[in-house]
């Protein structure tokens, strides 16, 4: 057996013991193929039955970061319309630097613990990073952006395609309503997990040219969201969004965006969210209300330094 690849004994229908050996499978594809051997019916004979006790007393470790597979198999959420990376460039206020302005992507694209592939970020001090790594839009609600923008010709030109804010994903078929904190996708040969929702930042500002377009986002709840990259690999657009794991069903990320747009300082709420897995600057944000029973000053990242 080569060193490194995967194999598993089981039990065949005589009752005789086989070392099944799987080559390279990543994974999704071992996970489920497992589950099927493990799930085939066992005849109750002498010879089956010790070592039939031996392997349910000797479970497989499960891959790290992957979903209990024999629980719930793959669900497809929706697909990816298009894949965007974008490089950093000087933007529209003095000394400011952006990547907003974001390129649809043909062929396979990488992705890795620090994003895309190609993409870059103005500022890293406030974007990308591990758990910014990715972030996703609803192609669904780019309708109501148009009816709400419907007298600004530069912000129709903008939402006529992906990537009028900055996504690396544009996904049909989701919404933040049908995203939740923690859930974990898979999406071609690489593996994720949805870290955050987005806080929208005065860049929108200014690209669309509507001066409270990020007070805007931030109280539609149509802000996007965060992934983060568990396992990299290859995407590209026309893909399937799997659902591999949700661990937190209850907390969608509108709850969670609401939370911040409302200012809710509820301690039940709060200590309900600082319970969840959060990425630090969440954490921090949430675990500053509780103690100072007041929300966060949004001036600078919503308004920023007027030129």
């Amino acid at each position: 057996m080569l060193q490194g690849t995967p194999s598993v004994v089981v039990i065949d229908t005589q009752g005789r013991v086989r070392l099944h050996h799987f080559g390279h499978l990543d994974d999704l594809r071992l996970g489920t193929l497992l589950g099927q051997l493990l799930a085939e019916p066992v005849p109750a004979t002498a010879e089956a039955g010790p070592a039939r006790r031996r392997l349910r007393r000797q479970r497989l470790p499960a891959p790290r970061h992957a979903p209990a597979m024999n629980a719930t198999p793959p669900q497809p959420l929706g697909r990816l319309r298009a894949v965007l990376t974008g490089r950093a460039l000087p933007y529209t206020r003095p000394g400011s630097r952006s990547a907003i302005a974001k390129q649809a992507r043909g062929g396979p694209v990488g992705a890795g613990p620090l994003g895309l592939d190609g993409d870059e970020q103005g500022d890293p001090r406030v974007h990308g990073g591990p758990d910014k790594a990715v972030h996703c839009y609803a192609w669904a609600q780019y309708a109501p952006w148009r009816q709400e923008l419907a007298g600004n010709a530069a912000a129709q030109a903008l939402l006529e395609q992906p990537g009028a804010f900055g996504e690396n994903f544009s996904l049909d078929g989701l919404q933040e309503s049908q995203v939740c904190i923690a859930d974990q996708w898979q999406i071609g040969s690489a593996r994720f997990e949805v870290s955050q929702g987005r806080q929208p930042c005065w860049k929108l500002n200014d690209r669309f040219g509507v001066p409270d377009m990020a007070l805007r986002v931030q109280s539609s709840l149509r802000t996007g969201w965060y992934l983060r990259v568990l396992q990299g690999g290859q995407v590209q657009a026309g893909d399937q969004v799997w659902l591999l794991a949700r661990p937190h069903p209850e907390w969608p990320i509108t709850r969670l965006l609401r939370a911040i747009a409302e200012r809710d300082c509820t301690p039940a709420t709060l200590r309900q969210i600082l319970a969840l897995p959060l990425p630090p600057s969440w954490h921090k944000l949430f675990s500053r209300r509780l103690e100072n029973a007041s929300a966060e000053d949004w001036t600078s990242r919503l308004v920023g330094r007027q030129p």
